[in-house]
């Protein structure tokens, strides 16, 4: 037997007349739902476009489930789960406890894309960014195909600065107040490592985040007790924009034009001084920088002071 498949991105079900909505007439989609079959019982396990199509298709590479399974019986379907953003924090939560995974460095590298398709979201890949690409072994996701493996960074995304994190959601629902428990975060380590390897990260991926590829991580892989400082630092409140001088809710690259602002900005930012100014928006202030974490509330305020 053959069929097609239908799925429509972004649109609530309901707002479609087969789902008895009201709000707008759709005679084509009542046709067509008279002559289908309407899945009226599926619940997708993530929100993100991808998965939720991939979770309709049951074949052995697909780690989703119906949440249906779920609300229906009140069962548990896994020991953890992961997510993450590419070259952010890896995180796994087990329900009662989230463990954010920082990479241990400012470099944030080894880093790398997979794909076969060399296209960025909104643009391809430039001829630089290709230069050094190389043919990766096939993953067990891949269908026996191997992928371009191509060298890349994160830009000012960089999990270093906000340090690796773990919370407690029964009691810190918020996630406000970073937990310090050793056992907890060892215990939350071996699950992440343990889907990483069921996922098959890459080893890139491990060497990033200092984590063993071929052994269970150990209690000298823990990082929540030393990266506390850092964490404590980059999370401290921001002033008001309205208790700052002008300089900092002006564009970073009008302050380079101006030889006092650049001056300063090179006593406390000196990479923004580079090439690194290339990805930013046009509009991006310094006030910006310090809301995205790339800058900490005491680098603002320094540089707010010195500005005026």
């Amino acid at each position: 037997m053959r069929a097609i498949m239908l799925m429509f991105d972004s649109l609530n079900r309901h707002m479609l007349p087969p789902y008895g909505g009201t709000f707008v007439q759709a005679p084509n989609f009542q046709r067509l739902a008279r002559r289908s079959v309407v899945f009226d019982n599926f619940r997708a396990g993530s929100l993100p476009c991808i998965p939720a199509r991939r979770e309709l298709h049951t074949t052995p590479d697909i780690q989703g489930h119906d949440l249906a399974q779920i609300l229906d019986h009140d069962g548990e379907i896994r020991s953890g789960a992961l997510f993450d953003i590419h070259g952010g924090h890896v995180n796994v939560t087990d329900g009662r406890y989230v463990y954010m995974r920082s990479c241990t460095g400012p470099a944030n590298a080894p880093l790398e894309e997979h794909t076969l398709m060399p296209t960025h979201m909104r643009s391809r890949f430039d001829p630089d960014e290709l230069a050094e690409w190389q043919p990766c072994e096939p993953f067990s996701f891949t269908k026996g195909l191997r992928t371009m493996r191509i060298p890349t960074s994160a830009g000012w995304l960089s999990s270093w600065r906000h340090g690796t994190l773990l919370f407690d959601l029964r009691e810190d629902a918020h996630q406000q107040q970073p937990l310090d428990d050793p056992d907890v975060e060892l215990r939350m380590l071996h699950l992440l490592t343990s889907l990483l390897r069921e996922s098959d990260a890459p080893t890139s991926q491990f060497e990033r985040l200092d984590l063993p590829h071929d052994r269970a991580p150990g209690p000298e892989h823990l990082l929540v007790a030393e990266h506390a400082a850092r964490a404590a630092e980059i999370a401290e409140p921001l002033p008001r924009e309205q208790d700052l001088p002008p300089a900092a809710t002006t564009p970073v690259g009008e302050l380079l034009g101006n030889n006092a602002a650049r001056a300063a900005l090179e006593r406390h930012l000196p990479e923004i001084c580079r090439t690194e100014t290339l990805g930013l928006p046009p509009t991006t202030t310094l006030l910006d920088l310090a809301r995205h974490a790339v800058i900490s509330a005491a680098t603002l305020r320094a540089l707010a002071d010195e500005l005026g």
